[in-house]
């Protein structure tokens, strides 16, 4: 019984204390605190209004301008190895020049059947010509002529197969010789013409004329 009043009385004292105004008071307070309110238009508006447009173009003709960049360098690049490879090919050109051996021409053995080796003809074909026909022997002359004749146009560069007959060295002769050079071959080839098929021999003054043509248009040969 003694305890209940104890409890009893501390309660009551616990009481008046929370009552008492400068313990359990309670007041509201108020506070008030800034934030930014906006949306995200106004964000958008705020931040360089009016530029974007201007930032897209320039992106874009950076873009370009890169890429014309990287065309003109590698159409550089490719003059540049174009150069090289055509300059390399004219130094492998011209070492070749210099290093090669000067090689003999080339001269069939025969063509139509006579047989035209340089070796075989004399150093002198119009004084071996000549002394041959003083000789009597027209055939001769005229064969020492026309073998000559043959060896002066293969080492000057006409290409003529080892069948070619006298019309054929003619044919391949007219875009080889110039005019005067022409008529000359021609006209001591038909005299061979003539003196091989029909056994007709040229009159002396007519022999003349052959050898002086000769000597003038078709006996200037190159050294073998």
């Amino acid at each position: 019984m003694g305890a209940f009043k104890v409890d009893a009385d501390a309660q009551k004292i616990i009481q008046d204390i929370l009552a008492d105004p400068a313990f359990g008071h309670q007041q509201q307070v108020t506070v008030r605190k800034w934030r930014e309110i906006c949306t995200a238009t106004e964000h958008k508006q705020t931040d360089t209004p009016g530029w974007d447009w201007l930032f897209d173009w320039w992106t874009i003709g950076a873009s370009v301008m890169r890429g014309l960049l990287w065309v003109i360098v590698i159409a550089l690049a490719a003059v540049v190895l174009y150069q090289l490879a055509i300059r390399g090919t004219h130094l492998q050109q011209l070492w070749r020049d210099l290093t090669r051996k000067p090689q003999r021409s080339s001269v069939p053995l025969y063509i139509g059947g006579l047989r035209i080796a340089p070796q075989t003809l004399p150093e002198d074909i119009t004084a071996a010509a000549r002394q041959a026909w003083n000789n009597g022997d027209h055939r001769a002359a005229l064969s020492v002529l026309y073998r000559g004749a043959i060896v002066s146009l293969v080492q000057t560069g006409l290409c003529l197969p080892r069948s070619s007959t006298e019309d054929n060295v003619l044919a391949r002769a007219t875009a080889h010789l110039a005019p005067p050079s022409m008529d000359a071959l021609t006209a001591l080839v038909r005299a061979w013409q003539a003196m091989a098929y029909a056994h007709r021999s040229p009159a002396a003054s007519a022999f003349d004329a052959l050898l002086q043509s000769f000597e003038q248009h078709l006996a200037k040969r190159p050294s073998i």
